[in-house]
């Protein structure tokens, strides 16, 4: 796949979910959200590539990584799926859902982010060592996790994607 003025003509993408038939699959251009707002990802966009994105992040307006790196993290409630926020300090994470009002412990989930710089670390020295698909596959898994812990947007789930 190749985009335009792109200096090289081949690209390889990685799905870090099971996709269905027909579901669409999406690229970012190059105008990464979490490095540009919105509005000049979309100005990039429409000058460069002649459309209007509808991108998850550019739907919900998601801040730059600069300014997210600020908030804690928003877990997912296992119950409602609804956003619970944790302070990364918090050791132990037992919390109530605001939405459900079940009391959920998430105090693996949030050592697990603890864990994450490690984990991706490792990923990066076996990657720089020639094992790019073990890097692969850690990150991935890493992600899938991620995903399924995390409400996006997320600074840990970027740290994982740029890897």
């Amino acid at each position: 796949m190749s985009s335009p003025g792109a200096q090289c003509s081949l690209f390889y993408y990685r799905a870090y979910k099971e996709l269905n038939p027909g579901e669409e699959i999406t690229c970012d251009y190059g105008c990464v959200y979490f490095r540009h707002t919105k509005g000049d990802r979309h100005k990039t966009l429409a000058s460069n590539f002649y459309f209007q994105c509808s991108c998850e992040a550019c739907l919900g307006d998601w801040p730059i990584l600069q300014d997210l790196a600020e908030s804690d993290p928003v877990f997912r409630c296992p119950n409602c799926s609804s956003g619970v926020e944790i302070a990364r300090e918090s050791v132990s994470a037992i919390i109530s859902c605001s939405n459900c009002k079940i009391e959920n412990d998430f105090t693996s989930e949030n050592q697990q982010l603890k864990e994450l710089d490690r984990i991706c670390m490792n990923a990066i020295k076996k990657a720089v060592s020639g094992y790019i698909e073990e890097a692969l596959t850690i990150l991935e898994k890493e992600l899938t996790l991620l995903r399924k812990i995390l409400i996006p947007p997320s600074v840990e789930i970027i740290k994982c994607q740029i890897m």
